[in-house]
């Protein structure tokens, strides 16, 4: 059985994913990768794949990455500046760029305290840094 021809070449995916982040750029409000899709005729399910197919074609996984990674830093920027709900982009931050919130540290009396620092101490320790 004949192989159907690859619509979506190498070329193709690097040509799209370039004019992906210079939109990207251009237009400061996109925050969300499937809006880059919505006048195109592919998923971002077809993307992915294009990252799975050329793993070896750096201009293309760094080009993906760099879209990821202004998306990313727009909606924490946003965030930060009251621009967009911060529970809303901290849900969106973990959903789709697995943050995730720190549980190696615990605050105490103002100052940051890892864990590894607690470990060891007595009960009666724990107790009394807890009542300061």
């Amino acid at each position: 059985m004949p192989k159907t021809p690859t619509k979506h070449t190498e070329e193709f995916a690097l040509t799209e994913l370039l004019n992906m982040l210079k939109e990207v750029k251009a237009d400061k409000n996109i925050c969300y990768i499937k809006e880059l899709l919505e006048e195109r005729d592919y998923t971002h399910q077809r993307v992915s794949e294009w990252i799975q197919r050329y793993p070896n074609n750096r201009q293309i996984t760094d080009t993906y990455k760099k879209i990821h990674s202004l998306i990313e830093w727009r909606v924490f920027d946003w965030a930060l500046k009251n621009k967009l709900n911060p529970t809303m982009a901290i849900f969106w931050l973990k959903c789709n760029y697995k943050w995730k919130e720190p549980d190696s540290v615990i605050k105490h009396k103002h100052e940051l305290v890892s864990k590894a620092q607690l470990k060891g101490l007595s009960d009666d320790q724990l107790i009394e840094l807890m009542d300061e």
